[in-house]
């Protein structure tokens, strides 16, 4: 009976297989917090972004198998960015400040000693639902300043010239490295965005699209392990 011993032999090497990963399988769970240096990438050389620094707090897991683990995490994540438009007090500059508030879902691949412990090397993925912000508006013409602020709405539109929108959803990539020692861990990794946050606004009746723009960002984490099992 050569397929009831190929089926005997495929079963049992199937449960001895769901024993190893059992038996080598560790959940670990704690806190996060980042500090996050975020940004924006223009498609368009008139807005000249640059870098502001947020924080990140949140709950990391941790699933260990042996020399790979997958870290999911839920974190609350400052973002944002400042933006200088225009080329003239003539026609006129903006010095802009956002600040964008997400709730934050990364998932890390971690690669270390079979252990866990020790240097590791990470790569994976993120999804961001914003939940809203501010911003700043100094529009300098003429030598006369006049400043605005306001509440950035996740999906508004059409916008009004003096208002402010992104899209709520944003994913991306990230990649890093990192050390662990026993229950602490430090991670530095760069996130780079996948989706086109710009929302259109309307100025004087007419619709206008608002130039391309992803998110991007450096975050340095430090977080807690703790083993899930009693």
């Amino acid at each position: 009976m050569p397929h009831a011993s190929i089926r005997f032999s495929l079963t049992a090497g199937l449960l001895l297989l769901a024993g190893v990963i059992q038996a080598q399988t560790t959940f670990r769970i704690g806190p996060q917090v980042s500090l996050n240096w975020s940004n924006a990438s223009y498609f368009n050389d008139s807005y000249r972004p640059s870098a502001r620094a947020g924080f990140e707090a949140g709950v990391l897991g941790s699933l260990d198998l042996g020399h790979v683990s997958l870290q999911p995490a839920l974190l609350y994540s400052q973002k944002g960015y400042y933006l200088t438009s225009g080329t003239d007090q003539t026609t006129g500059i903006n010095n802009d400040n956002f600040r964008l508030n997400y709730l934050t879902l990364p998932v890390k691949v971690v690669y270390a000693r079979a252990d866990g412990q020790g240097v590791q090397v990470l790569a994976g993925a993120y999804l961001g639902l914003l939940l809203g912000g501010r911003y700043e508006r100094a529009f300098t013409h003429n030598n006369s300043t006049t400043v605005t602020t306001g509440s950035i709405i996740p999906n508004q539109t059409p916008l009004s010239y003096e208002e402010y929108s992104s899209r709520r959803l944003d994913a991306g990539f990230l990649v890093g490295v990192g050390y662990r020692y026993k229950r602490v861990q430090v991670q530095a990794n760069y996130s780079w965005g996948g989706t086109n946050l710009a929302v259109s606004y309307q100025f004087k009746g007419v619709n206008y699209e608002n130039p391309f723009y992803r998110n991007q960002a450096v975050q340095v984490s430090l977080a807690c392990l703790f083993n899930a099992k009693s």
